[in-house]
């Protein structure tokens, strides 16, 4: 069953007369059948989760017939809605790389796919080795895409909707942010805004064997890169240079406001339940 989760987001009242326009009505369906019936997520649980995600902005709680009205302060709605826009789905992959012996494999598989498709084929995701998920193409982001089409060790694709595609392994560690214990914004060494992140044990080690595992060839001293992959997009891929365990920072392209954002959507986690937004129009006060 779907629900409809109601976001009024409503602006500061001062100066505004009854019946007045104070904000916006955003009105999400909440997908409760995306996982499967026996996955289904109780409304008092997304609403936990949308707390967490607008903390600082707004407040949310349970309304009738399944809402959850979200009240923001002042005249934040643009930021909580894109909070709540986003999955906050976070992943850590090496880059395949040309010159690594060990990702020549499926770096051949993939080229040969994509010699053998035409036009009008969809695009391989996901590069099998053995029936196995060995690679997968992810997007990258825009601001981005130019760095990676010069690297001439990495592995690109033209994507859809004219973006770049780039290649990355499928590793056992699987690191996400599911292990992550804390998160917060930042300034990288360049005193560009970032956003700090802190694994917990277990995430710890995993990280550590994943960096640890991808060092620089002593050899040729080249360094792996590792996608930063955040909602299904690459947005950097900074080179390892040393086994790193439990902390790490992740850079782009943000503006102090975007890495304050990213860190709540982060420390959050993920909803529950999808969300997709159905309607928006004014909202006005109660009489």
């Amino acid at each position: 069953m779907r629900l409809l989760l109601i976001a009024a987001c409503l602006a500061s009242l001062g100066g505004c007369g009854r019946h007045e326009p104070v904000g916006v009505l955003l009105v999400y369906e909440v997908d409760n059948d995306a996982g499967g019936a026996a996955r289904r997520v109780p409304l008092e649980r997304e609403v936990l989760a949308i707390r967490k995600r607008v903390r600082g902005l707004a407040d949310a709680e349970a309304g009738e017939d399944g809402r959850v009205v979200v009240r923001v302060y002042g005249d934040d709605a643009t930021r909580v809605r894109q909070r709540l826009d986003q999955t906050g789905a976070l992943e850590f992959r090496i880059v395949a790389d040309r010159r690594d012996e060990r990702h020549r494999d499926v770096i051949a598989l993939a080229e040969k796919w994509n010699a053998k498709a035409k036009d009008d084929d969809a695009p391989q995701p996901v590069v099998l080795d053995e029936g196995r998920p060995a690679a997968k193409w992810v997007r990258v982001v825009k601001s981005e895409a130019a760095y990676f089409a010069d690297q001439p060790a990495f592995l690109t694709r033209p994507g859809p909707d004219e973006s770049l595609e780039i290649l990355v392994v499928i590793d056992p560690q699987h690191v996400t942010g599911d292990y992550l214990s804390s998160v917060s914004p930042g300034l990288d060494r360049a005193g560009k805004p970032c956003v700090n992140f802190l694994f917990d044990a277990a995430g710890a080690r995993r990280f550590g064997k994943l960096t640890g595992g991808n060092l620089p060839d002593l050899a040729r001293g080249e360094p792996k890169c590792l996608a930063i992959i955040l909602d299904g997009q690459v947005s950097s891929a900074p080179a390892i240079r040393s086994r790193i365990d439990d902390r790490g920072e992740i850079t782009g392209a943000f503006s102090e406001q975007e890495a304050q954002d990213l860190a709540a959507v982060l420390a959050a986690g993920s909803l529950p339940a999808p969300l997709r937004l159905v309607e928006e129009r004014p909202a006005t006060s109660p009489d």
